[in-house]
């Protein structure tokens, strides 16, 4: 993965790209204890859905492996996103859909998610 990713990040990297496949509306970007994360616009605005969040780092992990298993040369921006990933889903029980433009997609179990989202805490302190 390249040196440096978490410096060369944007703000709201993901933004329009995730989905909630309970109530079907959008994902929006949130600042929650120093980290970035997205959560469900239902829930976020009027608890009217599940509260399932996810970190930023995650998606910028999963995304970054699978690039660079393509030797896909990459930028880390919303646009840049945009032009590859068609949409992520998060379902019911926190697991990742991401499916990509070129047909490719990506299953992440939340059991996955969780062990993700340890390493990368780990070798950011």
């Amino acid at each position: 993965m390249q040196e440096g990713y978490k410096l060369q990040r944007t703000k709201k990297l993901f933004s329009d790209l995730i989905f909630c496949d309970i109530c079907k509306k959008k994902y929006r970007f949130k600042k929650e204890r120093m980290r970035s994360c997205y959560i469900c616009q239902s829930y976020s605005n009027y608890k009217t859905c599940s509260r399932r969040q996810i970190e930023q780092d995650t998606l910028i992990w999963l995304i970054l492996k699978y690039l660079e298993s393509k030797n896909i040369v990459y930028q880390l921006t919303n646009e840049y996103m945009k032009t590859i990933i068609k949409e992520i889903i998060v379902d019911k029980d926190s697991n990742i859909f991401i499916y990509y433009k070129d047909g490719n997609n990506q299953h992440i179990t939340n059991n996955e998610i969780k062990i993700i989202d340890t390493e990368i805490r780990s070798t950011h302190r």
